[in-house]
């Protein structure tokens, strides 16, 4: 819902996505270096909301230019099988047939929401400790609701949607191999002439 269509290219190419927990209420309290910031503590934000109340459920989809902030539901689906990644063929066959042919500008994909795009070359990443990594976001969105706005810091713990978060390795991998592709996209953007 509300995916620009000026994101479809056929020079664009998708490289990979993660599902992570975008903590609003601890990088609020956090300052871009990544301490306590004097302003308030890493359990509230400044509207004395608790941390779980002020968890946004997110998709970053990774393609060679650019990064796509995404609104997932809360429940067990990823956000690769929501957007049909998981079965691209199966996808593909249900946009032709979906809507009397209208295609895929007919499709809804299960209350995924648009939230955002950057510049591969806007985005700093840091791997932090188990499923942890700080993105900033050089140049952020502006065009998004106060939650997903205004914030250049973000504090995002990798997910994988409906196992309870029982397999840390797992999840920890996901994230080193999305961390470790979104350097690879960025040095090799760099490089071009």
């Amino acid at each position: 819902d509300g995916f620009p269509a000026d994101l479809i290219s056929s020079g664009r190419s998708f490289v990979d996505c993660i599902d992570v927990e975008d903590n609003v209420a601890e990088a609020s309290a956090m300052n871009p270096y990544g301490s306590i910031s004097s302003a308030g503590t890493a359990s509230t934000s400044s509207t004395g909301t608790s941390g779980s109340s002020t968890t946004l459920h997110c998709t970053l989809f990774l393609f060679d230019d650019k990064m796509v902030i995404a609104k997932r539901p809360s429940g067990d689906k990823s956000g690769r099988v929501l957007a049909g990644l998981d079965d691209v063929e199966r996808f593909a066959t249900s946009a032709l047939t979906f809507g009397r042919g209208r295609g895929l500008a007919s499709m809804r994909r299960a209350g995924m929401s648009f939230k955002g795009v950057v510049d591969i070359t806007d985005v700093v990443a840091t791997d932090l400790s188990g499923t942890e990594m700080h993105l900033y976001l050089e140049d952020q969105p502006l065009d998004q609701s106060e939650r997903w706005s205004g914030r250049p810091f973000r504090m995002l713990s990798a997910v994988i949607p409906g196992s309870g978060n029982l397999d840390m390795a797992r999840t920890e991998n996901e994230k080193r191999r999305f961390l470790e592709n979104l350097w690879r996209v960025q040095a090799r953007f760099r490089t071009r002439k």
